[in-house]
């Protein structure tokens, strides 16, 4: 389905995205530093991941320099608002819970400053430099090298067959690891499907079932990070099994709908359609 795509039109498609999340990336940080709420900073999140990704696909076009530079600044920012990010989805979940507004102010605080320090390199980038790095020109060679490694990197990204026996017992960090490869794999398969094809593909809603149910596995250990740090002993040992009970249905969840991602690959090699 669309996957099968020659290298010139995949160097167009590469540029009209990448210009896509760059825009995207604009309007975010102007919606973010006016009101730095939880959705403006989620979507700036998943804006710079994906220029990230499409940036490091073809850094032999944008030059070892420029893309350095880029990867320096939005690594930057990206981890000073996930700090923020993580404090929202706890925030979240525990006014879903009910603790004492005491509680909720104090995280809110915590939030506030962290949000502040995010909040600077905010003010300092500068996305107007960030739009120009898909104008680069590539010539037949440098087309057909991009093509080879998206190819590459999706048959990499795609190994997750090693996940399934052990997936209950990851740690957080191997959790971790699999989310980012999945989003990064489901990145490279949206860009050779057109937005039509994106809706119709099994394989691509079956990983976004599977990023859902992962993502909120992890969410529960966020919370549970953050109710370990609250000096309130009573109410940590009332909200911790509730916490764990979600992340444990959660994680049950996800290792089905692996096992189900799986499945789809292999019948989709079969036809020849794989993401790889």
């Amino acid at each position: 389905m669309g996957v099968n795509m020659k290298a010139s039109k995949l160097h167009r498609r590469w540029q009209k995205r990448f210009r896509e999340y760059n825009a995207a990336i604009r309007n975010c940080v102007s919606e973010c530093r006016e009101t730095g709420d939880a959705e403006s900073i989620h979507q700036l999140r998943v804006a710079l991941r994906r220029c990230r990704l499409l940036a490091g696909l073809a850094s032999f076009i944008i030059g070892k320099e420029r893309l350095g530079q880029f990867r320096r600044e939005t690594g930057q920012l990206l981890d000073a608002l996930g700090r923020v990010r993580d404090l929202d989805i706890a925030l979240d979940w525990l006014r879903r819970h009910g603790p004492d507004e005491k509680t909720s102010k104090a995280i809110a605080r915590r939030r506030g400053r962290l949000w502040n320090q995010a909040r600077l390199l905010l003010d300092r980038a500068e996305p107007g430099a960030w739009e120009r790095l898909p104008d680069a020109r590539a010539n037949t060679g440098e087309q057909r090298r991009l093509k080879k490694r998206h190819t590459r990197l999706i048959e990499k990204l795609g190994n997750l067959r090693g996940f399934i026996a052990d997936f209950r017992h990851l740690s957080a960090e191997q959790w971790h690891e699999l989310r980012r490869a999945v989003r990064r794999w489901r990145y490279l398969r949206e860009l050779v499907l057109s937005r039509g094809d994106q809706q119709k593909d099994r394989l691509l809603q079956a990983v976004l079932r599977f990023q859902e149910a992962l993502g909120g596995a992890q969410d529960r250990v966020v919370v549970e990070t953050a109710l370990t740090h609250l000096r309130k002993p009573r109410l940590v040992r009332r909200l911790l099994p509730a916490v764990r009970q979600e992340r444990r249905h959660l994680t049950v969840q996800a290792h089905r709908l692996l096992e189900k991602m799986v499945r789809l690959d292999r019948h989709s090699t079969s036809k020849g359609t794989s993401i790889a």
